[in-house]
């Protein structure tokens, strides 16, 4: 996971993290944070060796046109889930039922596929935040299992949105 950098005229501007770092694979064009004077979001990365350094650059609210934030699901997250569960039941199979394997490993598929796989399944409707403006779309999907921890943030959004008189299309509550 590489580090988002926020500087202090950020946080100065009233900063609410949307996220503190990001993957390799996911990290262009995805918002990280809300200020009072609009969206921040990551578009280039600094090599640090190795990681990288994302560095937020500011989407200003006279360039927005629509905030729309909604609950979705996450169908490759549930794939993802289904797959782990798949590998640990058949791990499983394979090293105690039929004593074909032995060692740690064994034990830690089936308990850490079958942990991980019921965190994806179960944590497979998320909230998310569309971003659009004249130039760019920027996106914010929570993590697994944090869909009530995060309804406030899609609401702030939203709330911010209609103050700067963004159009705002909110499909849950």
């Amino acid at each position: 996971m590489n580090p988002v950098i926020f500087n202090r005229r950020q946080s100065a501007d009233g900063l609410t993290v949307y996220s503190k770092h990001l993957d390799d694979f996911f990290w262009k064009d995805r918002i990280v944070g809300l200020t009072h004077s609009g969206f921040l979001y990551v578009d280039e990365r600094v090599s640090k060796g190795t990681y990288y350094e994302l560095h937020p650059k500011l989407l200003p609210w006279d360039e927005i046109w629509e905030v729309t934030t909604s609950r979705c699901f996450s169908f490759g997250g549930t794939l993802l889930g289904i797959a782990s569960l798949s590998i640990a039941v058949f791990a499983f199979g394979a090293g105690w039922i039929k004593r074909t394997h032995t060692g740690p490993g064994i034990v830690m598929m089936p308990i850490f596929g079958g942990i991980g796989g019921v965190v994806f399944v179960l944590g497979a409707i998320r909230n998310r935040i569309i971003v659009r403006s004249n130039t760019k779309t920027l996106t914010w999907m929570c993590m697994p299992l944090n869909y009530r921890k995060t309804l406030p943030l899609c609401r702030k959004a939203a709330e911010k949105a209609r103050a700067h008189d963004v159009e705002t299309v909110q499909t849950h509550a």
